[in-house]
Order: structure tokens, then sequence, then C-alpha cells
């Protein structure tokens, strides 16, 4: 078991200011940092999918962040003021979060993607962002048991989108 400053290969590392931000005082291990997430994470998703929201504005991002980590860490719902080895640098996330949303809503409004293939798009976009990329490649990109012309089409913009997981 690691405590928080410990730094283990599959998570971020927290400075002592960001331990700090911890709402709950009894967690002292990384196991601990996890679950309590987890559980927020949990709740979140049946905010979530419980009623008809709109998934692609700014106010839904921001609440379901908020949501998400808002019992665990006080900066939840909030965009980062300092630079983490996560991938995009912590000024430019407000432009990335909106050229990410309005490019999702051209590709639904435009019929880019099949429903599949945009979902991929958006979580290739999205872990394009972090250190982690491609720690969850599409399920029907990875299931190589399909035959080719059954899986989802290549981005026609030679993004990656998880085709390193197609074996």
């Amino acid at each position: 078991m690691s405590d928080l400053f410990e730094q283990p290969d599959d998570a971020t590392p927290l400075t002592p200011e960001e331990v700090r931000e911890l709402i709950p005082a009894h967690i002292a291990y990384r196991r601990e940092l996890n679950e309590a997430e987890q559980e927020n994470i949990a709740r979140a998703q049946d905010w979530a999918l419980n009623r008809r929201r709109d998934p692609l504005s700014e106010k839904f991002v921001h609440e379901l962040h908020r949501r998400m980590l808002g019992d665990v860490w006080r900066r939840a719902g909030k965009f980062r003021t300092s630079e983490r080895n996560l991938g995009t640098a912590f000024y430019e996330i407000p432009v990335a979060l909106r050229q990410l949303l309005d490019d999702t809503k051209a590709w639904i409004d435009y019929k880019t993607y099949p429903p599949v293939q945009l979902v991929d798009e958006l979580l290739a976009r999205l872990l394009s962002t972090r250190r982690d990329r491609g720690a969850l490649p599409s399920p029907a990109r990875a299931d190589s048991s399909l035959p080719e012309w059954q899986r989802p089409p290549r981005p026609p913009h030679g993004g990656s989108s998880g085709d390193e997981a197609r074996g």
C-alpha cells in the first residue's frame, strides 16, 4: 500500500499543496483516495444518466467533474491552475475543451462518423490530453476477433483513435 506522496507508475503525483485540497481528512493512502474517487464517480454517473442533459455543454462538463470529485477535492468542477505532467498545459484546457465540444457537435450534425466511431474519436481526443493516452482503447477497435470489414473505419484525418490496440 502506498501513501499519498509515493509516486506509483499508474498514479498522478500529488504535491503537498494538492493533498491539502483533499476534503476527507482520513485519507492517507492511494487506495483510500482511489476508493473515495470511485464512489463519487459512481454517483456522478447515476446523476448524468438519470435525466436528459446536454453532455456537450461546458456547464455539463464542469458540473459532471464537480459531482465526480466534489466530495474528495476542493478544486472539483474547476479548471486546473498549475502545470502537471498530464498532457495539455493548464492554460490551454478551456480552449481545448471548447474545441472538443464544438468538434463533437459538428461530427454529430454532419454525420462524420457512425456512432461507435464518434465515441472512439471523442475518447481519443480526451485521452490525447492525458499522459496515459491509449489506456482506454475502443472495445470495437480492440476486438481482433471481428473481421476487418466489421471493425469501425479508421478516422479520415489520420489521428489516433485506438488503432494501436487492433492487434
